[in-house]
């Protein structure tokens, strides 16, 4: 069964909240990382395939946020950036996943 329930759909969607509200500074790294782990841990079904792929982009956040004093500014923006739209992509992924199920 690919289809997620209601619940993990608004798990999604509140990621996706705390990553645009991380991007508009309306939110630090060390949140962001604190919300985005306890929303994983908070959904009922997913894929280990899924699970993991997020995990390997949170990991990246979770590790400048432990380490952001011994990196260079413009390093750590880098990362930053490419691992907040990775997580978008995968998201956004799992949620355009659900649409396409609910519309066969």
């Amino acid at each position: 069964m690919n289809k997620i329930s209601e619940y993990d759909e608004r798990q999604l969607n509140l990621m996706l909240n705390q990553l645009d509200a991380f991007e508009n500074k309306k939110l630090d790294l060390s949140s962001l990382v604190g919300r985005l782990e306890g929303l994983l841990h908070a959904m009922e079904h997913v894929t280990d395939e899924w699970e993991e792929k997020f995990l390997d982009e949170f990991s990246t956040l979770e590790s400048i946020n432990a380490e952001a004093p011994k990196l260079k500014e413009e390093e750590i923006e880098k990362l930053i950036k490419s691992s907040i739209c990775n997580l978008k992509k995968l998201v956004k992924g799992k949620l355009n996943h659900l649409t396409e199920h609910e519309n066969n």
